[in-house]
């Protein structure tokens, strides 16, 4: 998704969602997010960044493979 973004081909999809979103990984339900991530698809041609940010639009924490299926388009946050 990032190389995506940063060949300028998210231009339509940050018109349409105009959103930034915190991704928060965890190993197991209801344990410590590991990682995470600051998708904005709100400004420029969208960006992917390390970290959160408190002014996202909404935040999600997820098991690592459910977050795997939805950037597959496989599961729905």
């Amino acid at each position: 998704m990032r190389v995506f973004l940063e060949r300028g081909e998210g231009k339509d999809v940050v018109a349409k969602v105009q959103g930034v979103y915190n991704f928060g990984i965890t190993k197991k339900k209801g344990g410590p997010i590991i990682k995470s991530w600051i998708i904005d698809l709100k400004n420029g041609q969208g960006a992917i960044k390390d970290g959160e940010t408190k002014d996202a639009d909404a935040s999600f924490s997820m098991l690592d493979g459910d977050f795997e299926l939805v950037c597959h388009g496989k599961l729905n946050p």
